[in-house]
C-alpha cells in the first residue's frame, strides 16, 4: 500500500526525486535490496547503489554461492569504484583462495580506489572477516589458524602506512599483525600511533595488553588488568559525524540520521 501511494503522489505531481528518495528507504528498510539497488540507481545515489548492491553479495557469499557473490561485488564497484562495501565484498571472495595471485591484486586494487578518509571502513571490515571467518566458513575446517595468519599477513603487507603519521593506518596494521601473531612488530605501530595521537586510547590498550602478556603478575593483579582491557574493548568506537550516533560496530549508513560514510573512528575516550 505504501509503494501504491507513493506512485500515485508522483502521478499527482508530487516532488518526485523526494518521493522516489522515501521509496529506495522503505525497499531498503525491507530488505529488498535488489529494488533499493534500482531505487538509488535512477537516483543516481551511486554510493547507495554500490552499498545494496554489496549487500546482495553478502547474502550470496553467507549462502556459499560465492560465483554469485562476486558478480555483486563487482557490479557495485562498477557502480562506485570507490564503494568500501564493493570492494570489502570483492576481497572476502578472493580470500578463500588466500594464497592466489588475485589476493594480493584485489587488496591493493582496494587501496587504490577507497578514498583515503574511508580506508579505517575498510581495514574494520577485514579484521571483523578474519576474526569470524572461522565460525562462517566451516570449510577452511583444521587449517583456520594458517588463513587467519595468512589472510593478516597479506593486509598488512598493503596497508599504506609508509611515511604516514595517520595513527588509524597504523593501528590498524597493528591489528593485523596481532592476528599473524607477530605481536612485537605489532606493537611499534601501536607505539607510532600514539607517537602521532597521545590520546588514541585504542592503540594504548593494545600496548598495555601486549606489555602485560610479558609479565609474571600476582593473580589478583592478572585478575585487574585482563578485566580493563575487556572493558576497554569494548568502548564505543565509531561516531557518526553528522549526528553523533555512537556504535561498537562500524556502520556505512548511519542508524540514526541515514547519512553514508559518515562514521568517524572515536579517537579519544572523552571525545
Amino acid at each position: 500500500r505504501a509503494f501504491k501511494a507513493f506512485e500515485e503522489a508522483i502521478a499527482y505531481g508530487g516532488p518526485e526525486d523526494v518521493i522516489r528518495q522515501e521509496i529506495a528507504m522503505l525497499y531498503a528498510d525491507s530488505r529488498n535490496f535488489a529494488m533499493a539497488a534500482k531505487a538509488y540507481a535512477q537516483l543516481g545515489h551511486k554510493t547507495a547503489e554500490a552499498y545494496f548492491l554489496a549487500r546482495i553479495s553478502e547474502e550470496l557469499f553467507t549462502k556459499k554461492d560465492y560465483d554469485e557473490s562476486i558478480v555483486f561485488a563487482k557490479r557495485a564497484i562498477r557502480s562506485n569504484s570507490k564503494s568500501v562495501e564493493g570492494w570489502l565484498m570483492r576481497i572476502k571472495v578472493a580470500a578463500l583462495n588466500v594464497h592466489g595471485k588475485d589476493m594480493l591484486k584485489t587488496l591493493r586494487r582496494a587501496f587504490t580506489n577507497v578514498e583515503a578518509q574511508n580506508q579505517f571502513m575498510l581495514l574494520e571490515g577485514l579484521l571483523v572477516h578474519i576474526d569470524e571467518a572461522p565460525r562462517n566458513l566451516p570449510e577452511l575446517g583444521s587449517a583456520d589458524s594458517d588463513w587467519r595468519k595468512a589472510m593478516a599477513n597479506l593486509v598488512a603487507e598493503v596497508i599504506p602506512v609508509a611515511e604516514s603519521t595517520d595513527p588509524l593506518l597504523n593501528y590498524y596494521k597493528g591489528m593485523m599483525l596481532l592476528r599473524a601473531e607477530k605481536s612485537h612488530e605489532a606493537g611499534t605501530y601501536f607505539e607510532k600511533a600514539t607517537l602521532s595521537d597521545p590520546a588514541f586510547w585504542a592503540a594504548r590498550i593494545e600496548i598495555l595488553s601486549i606489555s602485560f602478556a610479558h609479565q609474571n603478575p600476582s593473580p589478583m593483579f592478572n585478575e585487574q588488568i585482563r578485566y580493563f582491557l575487556t572493558e576497554g574493548r569494548k568502548a564505543k568506537r565509531f561516531i557518526c559525524s553528522s549526528c553523533g550516533f555512537s556504535s561498537t560496530s562500524l556502520f556505512f549508513s548511519c542508524p540514526r540520521c541515514r547519512s553514508w560514510h559518515s562514521a568517524l573512528f572515536r579517537r579519544e575516550l572523552n571525545g
